[in-house]
C-alpha cells in the first residue's frame, strides 16, 4: 500500500482509535493531519501521470465492473448537460469518484461514493482529504480546464444505513462545525446523500445488479431505470 495514500493513513488511524465516527473529539486533530498531508503530497519526485489533472468521463460498463464504478458511471451518464465527471485522478491511488462542474468551469461538488465497503468515517475523511488535495493542486497550477469554487459541497454518497444512528449524524455535524470554523478550509459544506433503494445491504446489492444487467444488455439509455435517474436529478439540483 502506498504510504502517501489516504488508505494507508485511515488504516493506521482506525487501528489506533477504532471507530472514528464515535470519536468526535478527534475531528480537529485529524483535519489538521489531513491538511498537512495534502500540503506535502506533491513534494518530492514527480509521480507518473501526476500533473496536470484533467476532467474525464468514463461511461464504459462491463459485466464484472466494480459496484462503485458502476454507480459513478451510471450517475455521470444520467445527469443532463454533461456537468458530472468521474474518476478525476490524483495519482493512481487517490481518485475522486465524482465531480460536479458549473458553467464557469468551477468544481462545486465532489463526491465520495460507497456501496457497502468501509463506513461513514472512512468516506467522510476521504472526501475531505481529496478536497484538500484539490486546493493544493490548484495552488501549484496542476489543475487543467477547471478551478475549485469558493463555495463547494463535499458529499458522501452511500447506502442509507451509513447515516441512521444519532452518533453518525453528530459526527457529520462536528465535521461541518470544524470545517466552517477555520478560514483556510473556505467554509465548505459536508453532507450525506443516500443512494436510492439502499436501506440495507441486500437492497443495495439488488439495485446494483439491476443497473448492471440493464446497461450491459444495452437497455440504457432509454426509459429504463428512469426512477433512479429522476432521484439523482432531484437530489443533485
Amino acid at each position: 500500500m502506498d504510504s502517501n495514500s489516504f488508505s494507508f493513513w485511515i488504516k493506521n488511524k482506525r487501528k489506533k482509535h477504532g471507530s472514528l465516527v464515535k470519536l468526535p473529539k478527534l475531528v480537529p486533530l485529524l483535519l489538521t493531519e489531513l491538511w498537512d498531508k495534502a500540503k506535502g503530497f506533491f513534494d518530492g519526485p514527480e509521480k507518473p501521470g501526476q500533473k496536470p489533472f484533467e476532467l474525464r468521463r468514463n461511461l464504459y460498463v462491463h459485466s464484472r465492473i466494480k459496484p462503485e464504478h458502476l454507480w459513478e458511471r451510471f450517475i455521470t451518464q444520467s445527469m443532463p448537460n454533461k456537468i458530472f465527471f468521474n474518476q478525476f485522478s490524483l495519482t493512481k491511488t487517490n481518485n475522486i469518484d465524482l465531480l460536479k462542474i458549473n458553467k464557469q468551469g468551477e468544481i462545486t461538488d465532489i463526491f465520495e461514493l460507497k456501496t457497502g465497503s468501509n463506513e461513514l468515517g472512512h468516506a467522510a475523511y476521504e472526501i475531505i482529504f481529496y478536497y484538500f488535495l484539490l486546493l493544493e493542486a490548484e495552488k501549484r497550477g496542476f489543475l487543467k480546464n477547471c478551478k475549485v469554487s469558493k463555495h463547494i459541497n463535499l458529499i458522501v454518497l452511500a447506502p442509507e444505513y451509513y447515516y441512521k444512528t444519532q452518533y453518525q449524524k453528530e459526527f457529520i455535524k462536528e465535521l461541518q462545525n470544524n470545517l466552517q470554523k477555520d478560514i483556510k478550509y473556505n467554509k465548505v459544506n459536508i453532507k450525506f446523500i443516500p443512494l436510492p433503494k439502499s436501506c440495507n445491504k441486500e437492497t443495495i446489492k439488488q439495485t446494483t445488479q439491476e443497473i448492471r444487467s440493464k446497461i450491459v444488455n444495452k437497455q440504457v439509455p432509454a426509459n429504463v431505470l428512469q426512477d433512479l435517474r429522476d432521484y439523482f436529478s432531484n437530489v443533485f439540483n
